[in-house]
């Protein structure tokens, strides 16, 4: 089997002339993206090995192996956003099965060796689930991204098929999908319900709101003079709080998380009725004006109304955290 040895090889069809990498055979990858995954891949491998070097009883993979896994998932990165999908899962695909196999991925011990491999291991399936999802055009490759995520729960990576945080995962916490009837939750949820409706016409309207990251969001950072009969609101919540403003008829896309050490409470502030805006978490459809989840859950949002809907949101801590933490 012809292996990808140090930073010099070429990543091109040159590299094995018999055999050349299945997701580079039509040039899906520009140049300079396949420069920029050889040295992220070189970093990356570097960075794992130096997160397991102190521990003897970590079990050591040859470097060149390392980096060829490496390689596959920011390769199978670099296509995603190139717009090749079915290119990016097969360079993932590789990558799953190169962590299957690799020593240091499933023989290791607790402490900084696991961490670092589980880390690896749920980015890895992450990226390769996004890449299912866009490879069958707008709707998606549904069942296969479902697979892929049950796949990686076998593989150690999360608990929950349905929740998937990447960076920071803590498997000890309680996970439910949707928290407002928690007793230690109860002050959050009666500040959100004492919240006045905003004047949506006025300032909201103006300058100051962000692109929220999926094309149908957009944010508006809390506290701020625009919006000051929210500061009682921000001032009482221990976590960042902000505005989102969801367009009339859209769809907000299916995401999770980075992190499950965080719940979301939400209400609407645009005096909307309720019914024109929907929010799955997981499998529970949420109802009512204050809603507080856990956003490392799938979840999607969909706006039926005609004008746009206003949120109140705010991070705050999962009760199992402790403060000390």
């Amino acid at each position: 089997k012809k292996t990808i040895k140090g930073p010099s090889s070429r990543l091109s069809a040159e590299t094995s002339a018999s055999r050349p990498p299945p997701y580079l055979r039509q040039n899906a990858l520009p140049a300079a993206a396949a420069a920029w995954a050889r040295r992220e891949a070189d970093e990356a491998a570097a960075a794992f090995q130096d997160a397991v070097k102190d521990d003897a009883r970590a079990a050591r993979d040859r470097p060149e192996r390392l980096r060829e896994l490496f390689l596959s998932y920011k390769l199978g990165f670099a296509l995603q956003r190139e717009g090749a999908p079915r290119e990016a899962c097969s360079a993932l695909a590789k990558a799953a099965t190169a962590a299957a196999y690799a020593r240091s991925f499933y023989d290791a011990p607790a402490g900084p060796p696991v961490d670092a491999a589980a880390a690896w291991t749920r980015k890895i399936y992450h990226e390769w689930g996004v890449a299912l999802a866009a490879a069958r055009g707008p709707g998606g490759d549904r069942w296969s991204e479902v697979a892929c995520h049950k796949l990686a729960v076998s593989r150690g990576a999360w608990v929950h098929w349905k929740q998937r945080p990447v960076d920071v995962y803590d498997d000890a916490l309680e996970a439910r999908p949707v928290w407002t009837d928690k007793r230690e939750l109860a002050a959050v949820v009666k500040v959100f319900e004492n919240a006045r409706p905003l004047s949506i016409s006025g300032s909201a309207a103006g300058a100051g709101w962000e692109d929220g990251g999926d094309g149908a969001l957009e944010r508006f950072a809390l506290p701020s003079p625009a919006f000051a009969e929210l500061d009682d609101v921000a001032a009482a919540v221990e976590g960042d709080c902000w505005l989102e403003r969801i367009p009339p008829k859209a769809r907000c896309a299916t995401r999770c998380a980075r992190t499950n050490v965080n719940l979301r409470a939400e209400a609407r502030v645009d005096g909307g009725r309720a019914e024109t805006l929907s929010l799955r978490i997981a499998d529970v459809v949420a109802n009512g004006r204050v809603v507080v989840f856990d956003p490392s859950f799938e979840h999607e949002r969909w706006h039926h109304g005609e004008d746009f809907a206003v949120l109140l949101v705010c991070e705050v801590a999962h009760p199992g955290v402790s403060p000390r933490s």
